[in-house]
This record gives C-alpha cells, structure tokens and sequence, in this order.
C-alpha cells in the first residue's frame, strides 16, 4: 500500500467504497478480520504565531532596533509538502507503524485548519494492545536520511541529522523539516480497530503540534555602507572619527552540525534523565547532539 501513488490510492479507495456501500462490514477469514488499512485522521498546528516565538520590544528586555521587534514565519518557511505520520511505543523504543502523505500543500500561517486522513497498515497495529499507549509523530517535509531510518524502523529514539558544510536540503523553499514540537500527542489503543477500518469513520490523533527544527537568522541594517564609528577623538572635537569598522559579514560561531530529530531537554544539557518534547524554560536546556 506504501507504494501508491496518491491517485492511484484515491481510485483504489473509490473503488473500494463503491462496492462496499451497501455494507460496511469487513469480510472475515477463518475467525479473522481481513482489512488493508485502519484509517486515523489528524491536523497540523504550529505553536504561537506561526511557529516562531514574538519579543515584545517595550518590555525592557531587547537591545534591538528592529520596528516590529517580531517576525512571523514565511509561508515558504512553515509550508509542508510531505509527512511521515509515526506511531511508535511509549518509551520511544519501537516505531509500530508509519506512513507517509504526498502533496499535502499546506502553509501553516495561512490558517491552517485541514484535517488530513492518512492509512495504516493493519498488519502494523495487529500487534499493539488494547490499552497500550503510543507516541504519536509527524515528520514534516522528511530529509533522505530520515525517511530511510523511518522506513527501516531503525533507530528511532536517539536519531539524529548532521548536515553537510554546504547543505541546505533541511531549510529548502515549501520544505524546511520539522517535527513535534511537546511531547503531547500521544493515543491509547482501542478494544478494537474494527470500527476504524472504514475510511468515514477513523480513529482520531488529534492535533499535531510541530516546529521547525532549525531557526532563521535574521540581521537588520542600521548604516548602509555598514559603517560604524566605534571612537571617537577625545579633544572635543564633534564628527571627527579616529576609529571605524565596516561590517562586511556575519556567522554564527560554535553551531553544531548535528541535531536530534525529537528535541530533548534536561536540567544540566545532558542526555541522562533527558525529556523528548519536555517544555523548554529558562531553567533547563536543549540537549546538544556533542553534550
């Protein structure tokens, strides 16, 4: 089924319901149920105004000069294209079951409110039980590498990218990558999916809470020839600079190149005792891939 185009999906499905539409009832097999998928529905939020967080600059608290002190997020930036929807165990040790969902065209600042349908295998879930607790994951506009360790059920929990010099594939126009944002989105497996085997009535993931795994930079000019006069003569002597600099770049130092896939946080920026998804304060921090 993962191998589908989304139209051939689509008449595959028609299809399916037409012959199905005087009864919904799946045919059993020797005791069985005999589905191909079980189908969940979900949607995508980014936190605060379009995922990015706002300074306030009458608080006090900002030496910019930027006016708004604030930037809301490009829809190039905050667009998905593609996502993997992961269910995986509780304790992240196991991804369950995964699917991926083309040619979604959804920018989030727009007022994203779509409710996607995605399918998954029966086959996958046949072996969760009931009142087992799954984490639930979306992996937006997913790089190469990550959709190789999705559909191999690799190496989920401690997954991570490390980015080329020069490579950009994870901030690309409609494709910059993102996943969860909080540790919330999480389901407990039903008595049964029976029910949820029919595409008009599917189990419901809630709302997706996602961030962009990378932030954007951004650098204001104040002098256009980027000139700036950092002495003065100290004579008296008004407009007479005996020291200037002229800017001609800007880089960001000690960055790594690696990051986690799922963001973790702990007290002292260590792995040990590290939260996934865990609320970031100004007490704790993010874990470093080098920590």
């Amino acid at each position: 089924m993962k191998g589908f185009s989304k139209y051939l999906l689509t008449g595959f499905l028609t299809m399916g319901l037409f012959a199905c539409s005087e009864n919904n009832d799946v045919p059993e097999q020797g005791g069985q149920d005999v589905a191909d998928a079980v189908y969940m529905q979900f949607k995508l939020e980014l936190p605060s105004v379009g995922g990015r967080s706002a300074t306030d600059e009458n608080d006090g608290e900002t030496n910019s000069n930027a006016n708004p002190d604030f930037e809301i997020g490009k829809d190039r930036e905050n667009a998905v294209s593609s996502a993997y929807i992961v269910l995986a165990k509780a304790d992240n040790s196991e991804i369950v079951a995964y699917q991926l969902l083309e040619q979604m065209g959804t920018a989030m600042n727009s007022g994203n409110t779509k409710i996607y349908t995605v399918e998954f295998e029966s086959t996958d879930l046949a072996v969760t039980s009931p009142g087992e607790n799954l984490n639930v994951y979306a992996f937006c506009n997913p790089t190469t590498a990550l959709a190789k360790i999705i559909t191999s059920k690799g190496a989920f929990k401690d997954a991570l990218e490390t980015l080329a010099a020069d490579e950009a594939t994870i901030w690309d126009t409609n494709k910059f990558l993102m996943t969860n944002a909080d540790n919330k989105s999480k389901i407990t497996v039903p008595a049964d999916w029976k029910p949820y085997y029919v595409k008009t009535n599917p189990f419901d993931l809630g709302v997706i809470a996602v961030e962009r795994a990378a932030a954007r930079f951004d650098y204001k000019t104040k002098n256009a020839d980027e000139i700036y006069t950092i002495l003065n003569d100290k004579t008296g002597e008004e407009g007479k600079a005996v020291l200037q600099v002229q800017l001609t770049d800007v880089a960001l130092v000690n960055m790594s190149k690696s990051f986690y896939y799922l963001r973790r946080v702990s007290d002292n920026g260590l792995n040990a005792n590290s939260t996934i998804g865990a609320l970031e304060t100004n007490k704790n921090y993010v874990v470093d891939t080098d920590a």
